[in-house]
């Protein structure tokens, strides 16, 4: 159902507002041109009046039939008892204004009303409100919160967890949250998962255990549960993985391993005691895929430690023999091989160095490639570096994207790059524009400064000239069939149309309502506007890894980056050095190497054809 429609282009509703007297307020910003400047193609600006519209702008008044307006209260001149009485009001203005002064105002005196408010009042948003409306004036003792804790309304209860994170070494708090795992609401044990992150002690952690048990099929409650588990990782794998009935379900599974993977990556040499004790007594099989997580994110130096129990040595002697047959074996699915590849990852680079060595051979699926190049990254030998730069020839142009971005991810592989540049081993022609710039805007000073000499006088056309020459694509006939193909080639790892792709960038749904000229600029002058979201970062971990690509994910533990090879990498927080944006788009520029006058005019053209 609409709300609001108007057969005036000029309109822009931009907000609505809550008015103290129960009425609705729309500004409309009523202008012809919302976009910037820079999103518009100069072709069609010169028709446009910017500014057409900056002297206007109406504010829209939405009142029900019958509507009379009754008298307002002058909340900047009401007393503290009246303001607290206030926090009862249907309106939520008068809630929220009321709220906003009694902290402004910091009267002490309006904690015994609060408190009555909160004993007496019926209503549930009221005693919430006097909740927070306490703890801003550190008014809030705990036999308030554990009274707000038992409140007949969920909500209520709900706000008062978040407010336990204040006072969880209190007997009391701590005392009743534990009783609240078998709360009946399930949004108020979804928030104790969260506030038990702040609760210390073994009873807290056996709580987690219990949520896991009873909601963790929810993936927002074990997203939840994991996120508490920092300064108690060891010890609640240990209950998790000890509770049969739950390490044999799918959810318990999924939680072990990513538990068993935060374990690896934070390396606490307490938790990974609590990991071998427990890996000990489990079931071959179980055991198998523990260690696999967990050393899928453990720094290399630390894997001596993991063969220190006899169990764990033999189980991770098994995981990399049988990687080693499954990975060398043609025969094999592809799917399976790739996984053994990433499996050697856990072994000594010596003992693997040949096998990589035929991964990146040409005959080999680009899947495997691919797999191995991704692999080599957890290395730091630098005849890792070595063994992709002598494959770097044969290798075709998808995986010398994968292959880049396993040299660039430790500083020393990207002094072994350069040197394959100096020597010719590498061409700068077939080194990606994007790639070329961060080089040269580096943060080592040494590697900035060989960029700069190395590819001096490689730096694209100015974005404005390449637009320019592109026009002449606008004149002509497009193949919607042999765009497509294009799209599929050059687009389809960030964007999806007609089914076909992924949608990490921008959604182009709409955009052949946009126009030819709109897209020209857009695919050519990526750079020219761009969305927060859509930006690139470099992120430098503390075992000396770099990621570059795009933020796509962020929770409190961990970022996603997905990186230009189509692949994602989630880091935890813990293990970031450093993350910095290029103030660069996503999208590289520099297509116009890749594509002609005639293929940019069937690019466009499938574009603007697709449903």
């Amino acid at each position: 159902m609409e709300f609001l429609a108007s057969s005036d282009n000029w309109c822009r509703p931009a907000q609505l507002a809550n008015a103290p007297d129960g009425t609705l307020y729309m500004i409309d910003h009523y202008r012809e041109i919302v976009e910037t400047v820079e999103s518009i193609p100069p072709l069609i600006l010169k028709h446009l009046h910017i500014d057409s519209g900056v002297e206007r702008g109406r504010i829209y008044r939405i009142v029900p039939d019958g509507f009379k307006r009754s008298a307002l209260p002058r909340s900047s001149k009401a007393t503290t008892a009246e303001l607290v009485k206030l926090l009862e009001h249907p309106n939520g203005w008068h809630r929220d204004t009321a709220s906003r002064l009694l902290y402004q105002r910091q009267d002490r005196d309006a904690a015994p009303p609060l408190q009555k408010l909160f004993d007496t009042s019926r209503s549930p948003i009221a005693r919430a409100h006097a909740l927070h409306a306490l703890n801003g004036l550190n008014s809030l003792d705990s036999a308030v919160i554990v009274a707000a804790l038992k409140d007949a309304d969920a909500r209520v209860r709900e706000q008062a967890l978040k407010l336990t994170q204040l006072r969880e070494d209190e007997i009391g708090v701590r005392t009743q949250m534990l009783k609240m795992v078998n709360d009946s609401d399930a949004r108020v044990r979804f928030q104790l998962a969260f506030s038990l992150g702040a609760a210390q002690g073994e009873a807290a952690t056996k709580a987690l255990h219990q949520l896991a048990r009873s909601d963790g099929k929810d993936s927002w409650m074990r997203l939840a549960i994991l996120t508490s588990a920092h300064g108690r990782r060891g010890e609640l794998f240990r209950l998790l993985a000890s509770d049969d009935g739950l390490r044999q379900r799918a959810d318990g599974k999924q939680m072990l391993s990513a538990l068993a993977t935060q374990i690896g990556a934070a390396n606490q040499a307490n938790e990974l005691g609590d990991f071998l004790a427990v890996l000990d007594k489990l079931p071959a099989q179980d055991g198998r895929d523990l260690m696999t997580s967990l050393m899928s994110k453990l720094p290399a130096k630390s894997r001596d430690r993991i063969k220190s129990s006899a169990k764990s040595a033999e189980i991770f002697k098994q995981l990399v023999g049988d990687a080693l047959k499954t990975s060398a074996d043609e025969k094999q699915p592809v799917v399976e091989r790739v996984a053994a590849v990433r499996t050697l990852g856990l072994a000594e680079f010596g003992s693997v160095k040949a096998n990589f060595g035929e991964f990146l051979k040409f005959r080999q699926p680009e899947a495997v490639q691919k797999a191995a190049l991704e692999t080599l990254t957890r290395f730091e030998q630098s005849d890792a570096a070595g063994l992709i730069i002598d494959a770097w020839p044969s290798l075709s142009p998808q995986v010398r994207i994968t292959a880049a971005e396993t040299l660039f991810a430790r500083t020393p592989s990207i002094h072994a790059f350069l040197d394959a540049v100096e020597k010719g081993t590498i061409k700068t022609g077939e080194i990606d524009p994007a790639r070329i710039k961060l080089l040269q805007a580096f943060a080592d000073e040494k590697i900035r400064g060989r960029a700069e000499k190395l590819f001096k006088g490689t730096q694209l056309s100015q974005r404005k000239d390449v637009v320019a020459a592109y026009q002449k694509s606008l004149d002509l006939k497009g193949d919607t069939t042999g765009g497509k193909e294009l799209f599929k080639k050059h687009c389809a790892a960030c964007h999806r149309l007609e089914n076909v792709g992924e949608q990490i960038g921008a959604e182009l749904g709409a955009i052949k309502d946009r126009g030819p000229e709109f897209i020209l600029l857009n695919v050519l002058d990526p750079n020219r506007e761009v969305l927060p979201k859509f930006i690139t970062y470099v992120a430098t971990t503390d075992a000396g890894l770099t990621v570059t690509g795009m933020i796509t994910a962020e929770t409190a533990t961990s970022i996603t980056i997905r990186r230009p090879d189509a692949t994602s990498t989630t880091i935890l927080r813990v293990n970031i050095e450093s993350l910095r944006s290029t103030g660069m788009s996503f999208m590289p520029e520099g297509l116009e190497k890749s594509i002609n006058h005639q293929e940019m005019a069937d690019l466009i053209a499938y574009l603007l054809s697709a449903r």
